[in-house]
């Protein structure tokens, strides 16, 4: 082995397939790591094509279904003092980068525990939620990775020196990592979870008593949406997991949200309470709490569980792991928004949508329930005067999305107005054609709207939902024998007929809602309007332009 200068750092990795992320993992890593090591696993695309440009060492090792073994051969063939772990699909973040090397020079720790940015969600809007693992440590023969998924070394290097106190052995370092693998609309990310989901089966069928291992099974489980079978999982890891345990909080965590999903509210609260007794600073939980009275229409306790987030400020990471971001800030106050409106609480609601947006980064779902809330109260020329001091009205980027704003509020003519603009400035987009015609299918031009959506192309994420518009602007005109063959054309199944229900709902909901405008005394339209169930339909369709995400992974429980 070639002997090391002082403090030089090497970047590890094992790779299969990933040229689409790689050039980006290895561009972050310029100027900081010594040395590139890559061991790639059998691909057949341009990754060593582009590992190699960047300077590194690649060897090749088959793959046998464990990750820790393709790891280790990588940490083989590292020659500096100190190693970096990295999947291609993670990036240094920019700003931690310069400091990195005198950091390591002054560190007397063995290993350093890292904060883990995972976005997950869609890459339009996507969540945020911390962890922590140990990926940058000293190059030592005996700190090796184990576990065929989800491999680990911490625990490794506190066994070789247990002799130390641990809080010596690995410390936090100032080192953040981007990871976007599980990002829901990437093209690899749902093999990704099949083919994790495949091999925790394969360990805990080895290893049934491991507490680790049955926790990743839950938690593949639980990405999956499969939340009996998770829950089952986590229950069982709980029983056998080691007092401190990196992973106790996140384990405490999913097993809270699997409840959720299940519709458990109570038992959930209950884990809460357990859980904030061995973490007490973990907000998440508290912010949980707050979704679980919610759900139970406990509104009082929902307020005084999110304002405590808003005490709290966020949870430390490291030690806690699955720490969502903002949910002792913006999140919260979108939260209390939610409970506010649903107590009838109008202004209160509308505040708490206001701050949430205005604490927030380019978060718009806050907006989408303000303008929804206030617009029938105060009329269009208010919301128009409040929104747009934050958007640049010269683009149309902006235009389309306060058009998609107003359009889930259900205020169409504006929202027309704001595509018209937009389509002055630049040709109109799919998603532009799309909103037009639900704007003039909303406003009874079922014609015009028509031909609109006959211009969405096949290939458009849009096009579905347009189809949709088309069938019902002539079932609206009686054009019956074309509404047909929409149907068959895009497949009459289950869900293409509650979509279609939903649009019929939710006109008659429009129809009694400006009935009401002219007869707001009228206990016949109101009453019509709660016979249709106009709230469910809403949600059954989620707005005509589908908004974006909400963005908190708890709100589908909300």
């Amino acid at each position: 082995m070639v002997e090391a200068a002082p403090n030089r750092l090497t970047l590890c990795m094992i790779t299969r397939n990933e040229e689409d992320f790689l050039e980006k993992c290895l561009a972050s890593t310029s100027g900081v790591v010594d040395e590139i090591i890559v061991v790639d696993t059998g691909s057949s695309d341009r990754t060593v094509e582009i590992a190699e440009r960047h300077g590194a060492f690649v060897s090749f090792f088959p793959w046998n279904g464990d990750f820790s073994a393709a790891r280790n051969a990588s940490l083989e063939r590292a020659t500096s003092d100190w190693i970096l772990v990295l999947d291609a699909d993670e990036e240094l973040v920019v700003e931690d980068r310069p400091g990195i090397k005198a950091f390591l020079a002054k560190s007397e720790a063995e290993g350093h525990l890292v904060q883990i940015r995972n976005y997950t969600g869609m890459s339009s809007q996507p969540e945020v939620e911390l962890s922590a693992a140990v990926r940058l440590f000293r190059n030592r023969w005996e700190y090796r990775f184990s576990g065929a998924l989800h491999e680990q070394v911490g625990e490794n290097i506190l066994k070789a020196r247990s002799g130390s106190a641990s809080g010596t052995v690995l410390t936090p370092a100032p080192l953040r990592i981007n990871h976007f693998g599980y990002l829901s609309d990437l093209p690899k990310a749902r093999s990704k979870s099949q083919r994790n989901l495949d091999l925790a089966r394969l360990q805990v069928e080895a290893n049934p008593e491991n507490g680790f291992i049955l926790f990743n099974l839950g938690v593949e489980y639980h990405r999956l949406n499969r939340h009996q079978e998770a829950l089952e999982c986590l229950e069982k890891a709980a029983k056998y997991m080691a007092a401190g345990a990196m992973w106790g909080s996140k384990l405490v965590k999913t097993t809270v949200i699997s409840l959720m999903k299940l519709g458990r509210w109570d038992e959930a609260v209950v884990r809460i309470d357990e859980g904030l007794r061995v973490y007490p600073e973990y907000t998440d939980l508290v912010y949980l709490e707050g979704v679980a009275h919610h759900s139970a229409r406990r509104y009082r306790q929902a307020l005084g569980s999110f304002y405590q987030c808003l005490a709290m400020g966020p949870p430390p990471v490291p030690p806690y792991a699955a720490a969502e971001e903002g949910l002792a800030g913006h999140r919260a106050h979108y939260a209390l928004g939610q409970c506010y409106e649903d107590m009838g609480r109008v202004a209160q609601a509308a505040r708490a949508y206001q701050v949430a947006f205005e604490s927030s980064a380019g978060w718009l779902q806050p907006l989408y329930r303000l303008t929804a809330l206030v617009l029938p109260r105060e009329g269009p020329a208010a919301v128009r005067a409040y929104l747009e001091r934050y958007f640049d009205l010269d683009r149309q980027g902006p235009l389309v999305t306060l058009a998609d704003i107003f359009c889930v509020a259900a205020g169409h003519a504006v929202a027309l107005e704001y595509l018209n603009r937009a389509v002055q400035i630049a040709p109109p987009t799919a998603q532009v054609r799309y909103l037009r015609g639900i704007c003039l299918l909303r406003t009874g031009r079922y014609n015009l709207a028509a031909e609109e959506f006959l211009q969405v192309p096949e290939d458009s994420p849009y096009y579905r939902q347009s189809a949709l518009g088309l069938c019902f602007s002539y079932w609206s005109e009686d054009r019956l024998s074309e509404a047909r063959a929409v149907l068959d054309r895009i497949g009459a199944d289950q869900a293409t007929f509650l979509s279609l229900a939903a649009m019929f709902f939710e006109e008659a909901a429009i129809v009694l809602r400006e009935g009401l405008k002219r007869f707001p005394e009228s206990e016949l339209l109101r009453k019509a309007l709660v016979d249709i169930g106009a709230d469910q339909a809403g949600r059954l369709e989620a707005g005509p332009a589908a908004p974006p995400r909400t963005g908190s992974s708890y709100d589908s429980a909300h």
